[in-house]
Order: C-alpha cells, then sequence, then structure tokens
C-alpha cells in the first residue's frame, strides 16, 4: 500500500513536471505567436506600402510613358518639319546653283565673244594706223615734192628750211589732214601749178645773195610761209 502512494506520488510529480514544462511551452510559443503575428502584420503593412508604392511608380511610369510619347511624336513631327525645310531649302540652292551656273556660263560666253570682238577692232584699227601712216608718209613726201618744185630749191635746203623755222610737226599734222585724198590731191596739184604759171610774172627773182645759209627767201614769202599756203590750200580743196 506505501508503494502504492509512493509510486503516485512519483507520478504525480513527473505529471506535474510535464505540466509545468508544457505551460512554459505554451507560453513560448504564445509569445512566439505573438511576435509572429507582429512581424505579420508589419510584412503585411509593408506588403500594402509596397504595393502602393509599386502602384505609384506604375502610374508614374505610365505617364512617363505618355510624356515620351508625346515628345516623341513632336520631336518626330519637329524632324519632318526640319527634314521638308532643309530639303526645300536644298532644292532652291540647286536652282540658284544652277542658274548662277547658267548665268556665269553666259557671261562668259558673252565675254568671249567681246574679247573677240575687241580683238577684231584693234586689229583693224591697227591695220587702219598703219595705212594712215604710210598715206600720210606718202602725203608728206608728195607735199616735200611740190614744195621744193614751187620753191625750186633742193633736198637739202628744204630740210635746212624746215630744221630752222621747227615746224616739222605742223607739216607733219597738215600733211596728214591731207592724206587719202587720191584724185582730189592731184587736181589741188594742177590747181597750184597753174597758180603758178599766171603768178610767175609778178613773182620778183629769189636773192640768193642776201639770204643767210641755210636760209633763202622766194619772193616777198619765205619757203615755211608757202608750204604752209600749200598745206592749206590742199586741206581747204579736200574739205570743199
Amino acid at each position: 500500500m506505501l508503494s502504492l502512494v509512493v509510486a503516485l506520488n512519483l507520478q504525480l510529480d513527473s505529471t506535474k513536471k510535464r505540466i509545468r514544462v508544457i505551460t512554459r511551452e505554451k507560453r513560448d510559443y504564445e509569445d512566439k505567436f505573438l511576435q509572429a503575428s507582429l512581424s505579420l502584420e508589419k510584412k503585411a503593412k509593408e506588403l500594402s506600402a509596397c504595393r502602393e508604392r509599386c502602384s505609384a511608380l506604375e502610374t508614374a511610369l505610365a505617364q512617363l510613358e505618355g510624356l515620351n510619347q508625346q515628345q516623341l511624336q513632336r520631336l518626330a513631327s519637329h524632324s519632318e518639319a526640319a527634314v521638308d525645310t532643309a530639303q526645300a531649302q536644298v532644292a532652291a540652292a540647286h536652282k540658284t546653283l544652277s542658274r548662277y551656273q547658267q548665268f556665269v556660263r553666259l557671261l562668259a560666253r558673252e565675254l568671249l565673244e567681246r574679247v573677240k570682238q575687241a580683238r577684231v577692232q584693234l586689229r583693224e584699227i591697227t591695220l587702219a594706223r598703219e595705212e594712215q601712216a604710210m598715206d600720210s608718209d606718202v602725203s608728206l613726201k608728195r607735199a616735200r615734192e611740190t614744195a621744193r618744185d614751187i620753191l625750186n630749191i633742193s633736198q637739202s635746203d628744204l630740210d635746212d628750211i624746215m630744221s630752222a623755222d621747227g615746224d616739222h610737226e605742223t607739216e607733219v599734222s597738215l600733211c596728214g589732214q591731207s592724206s587719202g585724198r587720191g584724185k582730189e590731191g592731184q587736181k589741188m596739184d594742177e590747181t597750184l601749178r597753174q597758180n603758178d604759171h599766171q603768178q610767175g610774172g609778178l613773182r620778183p627773182a629769189v636773192d640768193q645773195s642776201n639770204a643767210p645759209k641755210g636760209r633763202r627767201k622766194s619772193g616777198p614769202y619765205g619757203a615755211r610761209d608757202l608750204l604752209t599756203f600749200f598745206a592749206g590750200e590742199q586741206l581747204a580743196a579736200f574739205i570743199t
């Protein structure tokens, strides 16, 4: 009987110990459950905050995508307009360049034609001057010969007279004005010869003794005056 009581007491003590251990474990599990619940609530709050952030980010991303699309559309429209404007400017520049090239070509052709015409005119003027110079030399020679015949002096005396009077340039200019007259010159020569024959009796003899060396007078007029008169008569006949 005593042993039974002792066994029951031992069993009761072990049961109490188990109950204590179970109670302690229950408390631990309750604490863990409470902590898990608190952490779960915290995680739920964080999850809701993350979801809110995700929704906000998605909204912002959608707005950014919309803005980007609008900007891209604007840039595309501006780029197309800029490309069209650039193409129009390039086309206008090509037209202007083609017109300028055409103008330069026409100008070059015109300049070449004018240069050719100027060369032809210069050649003609040069030939005319050469012919005029030749005619002037011929007329001067003829005037000298006629003056020498009229004054009845030698060529050296005529050269001395012309060099002494200093009118060589006047002679050249007067004879140059009477150049190229052809038949009119011959007619004037005949007229002067007739005047010479008609006035031959009235002309006084040439006084060679009182004339200075290298200079001779023919009547009351000098050789320079007669040559000037002769050239003037030729010029007047040529003009009339």
